[in-house]
């Protein structure tokens, strides 16, 4: 393989490994925060609209965090805001608005 492919792929290697360590980062710090931050998403998520949401996401994504906004929708298993379950609007919510 020539070195330039070799070197391309680790730096991509390398990016995403960054992407993913800033994700469980942002997981980490949801799952340690007061469990008054993040009531039981089954009662309250129907309070969010998409239009919240999809405001907070312009919002960081304007400020340069659109990869890290689709590494958290990753985790909901979604590659854009409108394959997420309305119920979970509210853990996107508050994932988006750590970053």
């Amino acid at each position: 393989m020539p070195q330039e492919l070799l070197d391309a792929f680790i730096k991509q290697m390398i990016e995403s490994l960054d992407g993913i360590s800033e994700a469980l980062r942002i997981l980490q710090q949801y799952c340690q925060s007061d469990a008054n931050d993040h009531p039981d998403m089954d009662h309250a998520s129907e309070e969010i609209s998409s239009e919240q949401v999809r405001e907070l996401l312009i919002k960081k994504s304007a400020e340069g965090k659109t990869e890290r906004i689709r590494e958290i929708l990753s985790l909901f298993h979604a590659e854009r805001m409108s394959d997420v379950n309305p119920r979970y609007y509210k853990k996107l919510l508050e994932m988006v608005s750590l970053l």
